[in-house]
């Protein structure tokens, strides 16, 4: 029997006339075995599209593989690489805070260096201006003492002859 749209087919001169008509052949058997070889064909050409399609997905998988291979190594690199480079950092800033104490303690030593040099000079200074104030009064008090002398000198000339003598440090005045 034959199904076309739902209708059955059971007079067979009708079924030939009707294969003739819309399909050209003279009878159903080289309807049947036309439509086997299409049907072959277009499933051999399925089939190789799929193993085509297999194989290219089976490439792309592949080569996906890979490149997640790729990506994992580069990644692992890139950890590495990290933590390299969170050392270093952390070990330039050690250097950096050693840097920075050796320079606070340069400078706390070279201003002491500094405090020591003006209180040096600041010494100097002072005992060139107390020697100075020292032979000044000195040198005031030797005027002085001269003046003193001669004043003393003075009186006793004026005063009448009497035959006296003072000493004065060490040092007899008068006759």
């Amino acid at each position: 029997m034959l199904y076309i749209q739902g209708y059955i087919l059971k007079n067979k001169q009708f079924e030939k006339e009707f294969v003739m008509f819309w399909f050209g052949k003279n009878n159903l058997s080289e309807l049947v075995s036309e439509v086997k070889s299409v049907v072959i064909l277009n499933v051999q050409d399925a089939v190789s599209r799929a193993l085509k399609s297999f194989k290219n997905e089976e490439k792309e998988a592949l080569e996906l593989t890979t490149l997640i291979t790729d990506l994992k190594k580069q990644l692992k690199v890139v950890k590495e690489e990290l933590e390299d480079t969170k050392s270093k950092k952390k070990i330039e800033l050690m250097e950096i805070e050693s840097l920075v104490k050796c320079k606070e303690e340069k400078g706390k030593i070279e201003l002491e260096h500094k405090m020591v040099e003006m209180q040096k000079t600041f010494g100097e200074k002072e005992m060139a201006l107390m020697k100075s104030y020292h032979e000044s009064t000195l040198k005031t008090l030797e005027q002085t003492k001269t003046e003193f002398k001669e004043l003393y000198v003075e009186i006793l000339n004026r005063l009448p002859n009497i035959n006296a003598t003072v000493e004065f440090g060490g040092k007899k005045i008068g006759k």
